[in-house]
């Protein structure tokens, strides 16, 4: 892995897994997907964010 060690980590073994499992079970990768919208326009990111400031100790 090129990205070993750099900020971009989590990105390149978020796209390497999301397109591995779009390989082998394209079905999971969409419902997978299709969750991850749902949630987003639910407020997913808000409470992602509420969560981090608990656990920093901010909130």
């Amino acid at each position: 892995m090129l990205a070993l060690g750099n900020e971009g980590f989590a990105r390149v073994l978020l796209l390497a897994l999301a397109s591995r499992l779009a390989e082998v079970a394209p079905w999971l990768f969409l419902g997978t997907a299709l969750v991850l919208v749902v949630g987003v326009f639910r407020g997913l990111p808000g409470n992602l964010r509420s969560l981090g400031d608990e656990l920093n100790g901010r909130g």
